[in-house]
């Protein structure tokens, strides 16, 4: 048995490999005795005589040194680990075991995980520590038991910090968006989009809804949609519900222009927000944006415009107008990178192409983008 193989008495590794009984009694005994005295916090000294005697080592001999020296030196340690107190974080000297003693250490995972989530009882978003703490853990812990752990201490404030931020076109302080945004890549992506659905994107719809209703100045509102859409990591920009919810203010926005009235986006009542930044004028007593009658008679069946539109969202194209730019007394819009007019009249697309307008398809303009 393992007992007798490294007691190191007379006789008692008979039968055994020589080799292995060799290296027990010659080396495990002095080692013994310097890992009393090792500190689990500073893994350097071991680590390196693992490492160093790993390949010369026989597997029971390499064995006992993991499971009978170093595993109950860091089980100790865990138990009496302080996540508020210490200043060097625990997976800096427990990961480094990790080649060695791999799956052996999930038995300390729960009661990481418990301290952990008691330390965070008191975090604030603001404060970074939390995700230096926490990152390293993101791949070691199961998916399920991570996603579990940030639910349960990290969600909740992220909801709260998107909550307390103001959307202000005038003095927009980003601080709260980029303390959410810098769990995106440690956050199941499904948990981010949910809490921009219901904590970013209705105010924002609801800011840029009383915006459009009180003549803006179109290039100020393409500049700030292009300036919050760039904030956005790529990952998360590409979620399909973030691109509707981007789209859906375009189409706001391409109403306006248009000189209809903006439909107050889906995402309920006229905004208590809009009015911290507007509240000079142009709202009514009530707070509610005046909308503007519709200029123009609307037609039931789908404009050209619409099925532009369409066509572009379908084949992952930006379409919006650019603002203050018209051909022929009609406005001009981007169909990605390529300059459009949309002839009502005469149902006709006319884009810029080698510096002439000319009738296109929409399968043309979609060749024009792969091209480039």
């Amino acid at each position: 048995g393992g007992g007798s193989l490294f007691g190191g008495g007379e006789g008692e590794g008979a039968g055994q490999d020589p080799y292995v009984t060799l290296t027990s009694e010659l080396l495990l005994p002095p080692l013994r005795l310097a890992t009393t005295h090792w500190e689990p916090r500073e893994p350097e000294p071991l680590l390196r005589w693992v490492e160093i005697w790993e390949p010369l080592l026989p597997r029971p001999t390499l064995s006992h040194v993991l499971d009978m020296l170093v595993m109950p030196r860091l089980r100790r340690a865990a138990s009496d680990w302080e996540p508020r107190q210490e200043t060097v974080p625990i997976h800096a000297w427990l990961h480094p075991w990790l080649p060695y003693l791999g799956a052996q250490l999930e038995e300390l995972y729960p009661g990481i995980r418990h301290k952990l989530g008691v330390a965070l009882q008191a975090w604030h978003p603001s404060d970074s520590s939390a995700l230096v703490l926490l990152r390293p853990w993101h791949r070691v812990f199961e998916p399920g038991d991570w996603e579990a752990l940030l639910l349960r201490s990290i969600v909740p404030k992220l909801a709260m910090a998107l909550q307390g931020l103001a959307i202000n076109p005038v003095a927009q302080d980003m601080g709260p968006f980029n303390w959410v945004m810098a769990w995106h890549d440690v956050l199941p992506v499904q948990h981010m989009v949910a809490l921009l659905d219901t904590g970013f994107f209705p105010k924002w719809h609801q800011v840029l809804h009383f915006w459009l209703s009180n003549r803006p100045n179109y290039d100020e509102v393409t500049r700030w949609y292009l300036g919050w859409k760039a904030a956005f990591p790529a990952g998360l920009v590409d979620q399909e519900r973030v691109r509707k919810q981007f789209n859906a203010a375009l189409d706001m926005m391409n109403t306006a222009v248009d000189g209809q009235a903006v439909p107050m986006p889906a995402a309920g009542p006229a905004s208590a927000y809009a009015s911290r930044w507007a509240a000079d004028g142009g709202a009514g007593a009530d707070g509610v944006p005046h909308v503007p009658k519709p200029t123009l008679a609307g037609g039931a069946e789908p404009s050209l415009k619409d099925m532009v539109a369409h066509y572009a969202e379908e084949n992952s194209v930006q379409f919006m107008p650019k603002f203050g730019r018209y051909q022929d007394g009609l406005q001009v819009y981007s169909f990605g990178s390529t300059s459009i007019v949309l002839d009502n009249n005469q149902s006709v697309i006319r884009a810029l192409i080698r510096d002439r307008w000319a009738p296109v398809t929409l399968e043309t303009l979609l060749q024009q983008q792969t091209k480039k």
